[in-house]
């Protein structure tokens, strides 16, 4: 009975929401899906204007000011700073690494608001079963006549898998150009006879650059000669 019982809400709250889009796919119409990718593109320039206009509260400045047309650019100088880092540290030269860790923003806000600017965007579908996970379970993925079910969707959403591979890079890159700042810190205060330390931090700093170097494969290598020839 109480199974009945939920099934019938269920599709209660199935029948509302269909009436109230005028259609029986749960899907968006087509019109929709372009609002949908034109907002995502204006938040993305609102990201990397807000960078640009140097918010200092986010740590900012020093990436902001070498910012050109496209929203890759700070990622590019970033990694330009890790390879300046790293350069510097093979050659022990610390003072350097860590002239090179400081134009990169240093809290986590800051740092990935760099990559958001650029990375990709949440689908509608996607933002869909979010929000509608309940109705989607009790209503086994119907998503009207002739339709494939929701369920079977995620599997083969190409923006899904990029969007996972962006923010899978910009999180690990984060972590370990943490970890590079911490390693950076305790060879600065023991001094660089401390061999084991030296190691960890030039290891973090390679990871950082692995990291990013993986966000920027996710996109097209047009995308990135235009970037790098902005600046």
């Amino acid at each position: 009975a109480t199974m009945a019982a939920s099934l019938c809400i269920a599709f209660l709250v199935l029948a509302v929401t269909l009436t109230s889009r005028g259609t029986w796919g749960l899907s968006a119409p087509r019109g929709a899906r372009s609002s949908g990718n034109v907002c995502s593109a204006i938040s993305r320039r609102m990201a990397l204007a807000r960078i640009s206009g140097g918010w200092t509260i986010l740590g900012l400045p020093a990436i902001a000011d070498e910012l050109g047309g496209s929203p890759l650019t700070p990622v590019l100088a970033l990694r330009d700073h890790l390879a300046d880092a790293a350069k510097a540290s093979r050659v022990g030269d610390f003072s350097a690494c860590k002239q090179a860790l400081d134009r990169v923003p240093k809290s986590e806000k800051g740092f990935k608001a760099l990559f958001d600017a650029s990375a990709e965007s949440k689908s509608y579908m996607t933002q869909f079963k979010d929000q509608n996970a309940f109705l989607i379970y009790y209503t086994g993925g119907f998503d009207g006549p002739g339709r494939a079910k929701l369920g079977t969707r995620e599997d083969v959403d190409p923006q899904l898998e990029r969007q996972s591979a962006q923010y899978g890079a910009r999180n690990d890159a984060w972590a370990a150009t943490d970890d590079a700042r911490a390693n950076l810190d305790f060879v600065l205060q023991t001094g660089p006879e401390e061999k084991e330390a030296v190691d960890d931090l030039a290891t973090s700093i390679a990871t950082a650059r692995d990291a990013v170097n993986s966000y920027l494969a996710t996109f097209p290598n047009g995308a990135i000669t235009d970037a790098g020839s902005s600046r």
